[in-house]
């Protein structure tokens, strides 16, 4: 295979050389050298192809003809690498982006409402976690109810009956395996012991996730698969079980 090394212009010997020493790195044989670089770009560019997705589906078009791109970055020689630094993708910049995700990450360092608020808590006027006293104990009678019948069928019918509230296994179980309740804090990676006030106990958070981990009765609709079908690893039968999210919003 021909190695072409495309450069803005030939008669830059720093551009040429910056080149050159790349290859040598990469261990690549430069067989010829052009300027069509631009030509190349304007061509992975047309149109709406401004746009990262784009300009994937331009690289790999290039890539199913067995055409291999690198960029002359000891960083990021890999072209897709290069274009999510300076390509606009989706309709938004790079640096707009990179704002945005260390926002976020700031936000999660500092234990602040960052998506839908768990059942139980709402947000203070810094952005933080405040216990919601009256759903704070319903989810502690969630808790008290799994406690005394060691089912989440029958504890989602008992506060169903108690809240006059519809609730769902999976919700149940949700509120069951959150450790959000008793303070820890968890968003893209970041983990914060007793980042806010807890609801539950650790104790009873820990004697029930040993009940749910050690509990085998499936409790959910039986159905002609649930007995035929099993993993290979853990040889657990599946289960299947139907439920619906929604969010009430202005």
């Amino acid at each position: 295979m021909k190695c072409l090394a495309l450069l803005r212009d030939l008669s830059n010997t720093e551009e040429k050389n910056k080149v050159i020493d790349f290859c040598k790195y990469e261990k690549l044989d430069i067989d010829i050298f052009s300027e069509k670089y631009l030509y190349l770009i304007s061509h992975i560019y047309k149109n709406l192809l401004l746009y990262f997705l784009g300009f994937c589906k331009k690289m790999l078009n290039l890539i199913n003809r067995n055409i291999m791109v690198f960029c002359a970055s000891y960083d990021f020689p890999d072209p897709f690498q290069n274009a999510i630094r300076v390509l606009p993708y989706f309709g938004k910049k790079p640096e707009r982006i990179s704002r945005i995700k260390e926002s976020i990450n700031k936000k999660a360092s500092r234990g602040q409402v960052l998506g839908k608020i768990p059942f139980g808590y709402k947000k203070t006027s810094s952005s933080l976690f405040e216990i919601d006293d009256r759903e704070a104990e319903i989810v502690r009678n969630i808790f008290n109810l799994y406690l005394e019948y060691g089912s989440i069928s029958k504890t989602s019918r008992e506060i169903s009956r108690i809240t006059e509230k519809k609730w769902s296994y999976q919700s149940i179980k949700h509120i069951l395996c959150n450790d959000f309740y008793v303070g820890n804090y968890r968003r893209y990676n970041v983990l914060i012991p007793n980042s806010h006030d807890a609801i539950i106990s650790i104790s009873i958070f820990n004697k029930i996730s040993k009940i749910l981990s050690v509990n085998k009765k499936r409790e959910y609709k039986q159905n002609f698969w649930n007995r035929l079908l099993f993993c290979k690893h853990c040889e657990s039968k599946l289960v299947t079980t139907n439920h619906k999210n929604y969010w009430i919003s202005n």
